[in-house]
This record gives C-alpha cells, sequence and structure tokens, in this order.
C-alpha cells in the first residue's frame, strides 16, 4: 500500500472511528451504483458493528494514547474481550510507521519541518498521516504517535498476533482481517481461506485480501474502495475527487501492464465479483 493510499484510508477510518468513539453506530449509508466490465452494479454500504466490548475499552484506549498499552490491552484480550484484541493489533500495527527512537523523531521532524516550509505540505515517504494538514498539526500527530508507541518491541506482535487468533477462533469477524494479514507470509494458505471467509460475508477487508493474488478481485477492490467513500458521512469533495484520481489512475496503471483485451476480461470478472449480495462492510 502506498502512503498516499494509506492517508487515503485513514481519512476515511476516521469518520467511522469517531462515530463509534461517540458511542453510537453511524447513519446508514445510501447505495452506491459503480460502473465495471461494462455493467452498472448497485452497492449497498453498511457501517460496521459496534466491537462487543468496545465501549468498556474506551477510557483504556484513551489512556494508550499515552503509551503503555500492551499490557492492559493484553489482559483485558486474554480475558475474551474482542475489543481489546483488535485495539491491541491495530495500536501495533500503527507503531510500524511511526519513530522508535527520540533520534529517528528528530530527523523525521527536521524533514517535515523542511518539507513544509519548501512544499507546504509533509513528506511524501514519511508515516502515513492524513492528508491536507499544516504543519502545526503535522507535527503534533507525530509527536502524539511517538510518545503511543513508547516501549513497543517485536515480540509484542507475535502476541498480538496469538490473540487475533483465539478471537477468531470465538467467531470474531472483525479481528480475522488482522489474523489473515498476520499469517499471509508464513501461511498463505490459510491467510487466503480467512479472506474469503470474509469476503463471502461482505466484508471489503477480505476482498482486498484476496485482490493481493488476484486481478480481477483487485480491479474490483479499486472500484468499490473509491467509489463507496461517497457514501461516508463528512466525506468532501476534496476527498472524493482524490479517489476518483486515485481510482483512475490505479486501474490505468492495470490496463497498460496486462493489456487491454485482458484487463476488459478481469473487469468483467469484477463485475460478478462485486455481485456478492452481502457487500459491503465498511469495515476499512
Amino acid at each position: 500500500m502506498t502512503t498516499r493510499t494509506a492517508s487515503l484510508l485513514i481519512l476515511v477510518a476516521a469518520i467511522v472511528g469517531q462515530a463509534q468513539a461517540q458511542g453510537r453506530r453511524p447513519t446508514e449509508p445510501a447505495a452506491v451504483t459503480v460502473s465495471i466490465g461494462g455493467e452498472e452494479i448497485t452497492l449497498h454500504p453498511r457501517e460496521p458493528l459496534l466491537i462487543p466490548g468496545s465501549l468498556d475499552l474506551l477510557n483504556r484506549k484513551i489512556d494508550s494514547m499515552q503509551g503503555g498499552f500492551f499490557e492492559p490491552l493484553v489482559d483485558a484480550a486474554r480475558s475474551g474481550n474482542e475489543a481489546a484484541a483488535y485495539n491491541l493489533y491495530d495500536s501495533l500495527e500503527t507503531c510500524k510507521s511511526f519513530p522508535k527512537s527520540r533520534a529517528e523523531f528528530d530527523a523525521t521532524m527536521e524533514k517535515g519541518r523542511k518539507s513544509f516550509a519548501e512544499t507546504g505540505s509533509a513528506p511524501t515517504d514519511g508515516p502515513p498521516l492524513a492528508l491536507g494538514m499544516d504543519w502545526d498539526k503535522w507535527s503534533h500527530d507525530l509527536e502524539h504517535f511517538f510518545h503511543k508507541c513508547d516501549g513497543v518491541t517485536n515480540d509484542m506482535y507475535a502476541t498480538a498476533t496469538e490473540l487475533v487468533r483465539e478471537s477468531v477462533g470465538r467467531g470474531s469477524d472483525v479481528n480475522r482481517n488482522f489474523y489473515a494479514k498476520a499469517i499471509a507470509k508464513t501461511a498463505p494458505q490459510e491467510a487466503h481461506e480467512q479472506f474469503e471467509i470474509l469476503w463471502r460475508k461482505g466484508y471489503l477487508t477480505g476482498l482486498k485480501g484476496l485482490a493481493v493474488n488476484s486481478t480481477p478481485h483487485r480491479i474490483a477492490a479499486i472500484v468499490a474502495m473509491a467509489d463507496l467513500v461517497q457514501a461516508e458521512p463528512g466525506a468532501t469533495q476534496t476527498q472524493l475527487l482524490q479517489w476518483r484520481e486515485w481510482r483512475d489512475q490505479q486501474l490505468s496503471k492495470l490496463e497498460a501492464s496486462m493489456g487491454r483485451s485482458a484487463f476488459q476480461e478481469a473487469s468483467k470478472e469484477a463485475a460478478q465479483i462485486l455481485k456478492n449480495p452481502n457487500c459491503c462492510w465498511l469495515d476499512d
């Protein structure tokens, strides 16, 4: 995933996250019609259900932003709290992109200061923070995550993976995506099966997981990711335009790499894939 793509995903996820933090489900999005493979297909986006236990963990999650989130979330996850397993893995994944030492933090901050002075925007090779922010917001967020990730070590990831595996064993689909991604390299067939389960149920994370090794799924995922943003309450015209540009660029690259005829056939298959009657849970 490129930094630009990750940044766009963070913008969308923030809308859902804000509504969840307020203890309510967002308004159900309107249907969205997409054009793919010569067909017009209507998708029915749905916001994800609140994770069981997420409200109980809200205060703990806020405290985790100051660092030291690992032990309390591990304890809660081991007691069967699916939200704790989710927040633990999600926090550790986020920390991968941010500085782990003061020297690395200072160097990243200096690079950002120079980039904003010269171009008015953040470095393109920096952590995937939201687009369109100014220097004050960017530097604040960078420091925020630096402190949150203080003390994170590599062995924590193995613990988090085991806890989301246990959560999946209890039937948690919200953690199934994390588990599938965690084992994608070591157990690719099992990961594929987990992504298939997710997509059968209509989760976009499942579609994106299958897209890694399937061009039709990749085309379907690109179209769905870009066009479903218009269903998100609070999405701005600038964000919608950014997603459309990203969609067109990605599809053009694919067509150029495989040839027009093969691309058209793959697009027809992608249309059939998006006819999944359970689509789509906006889970990422």
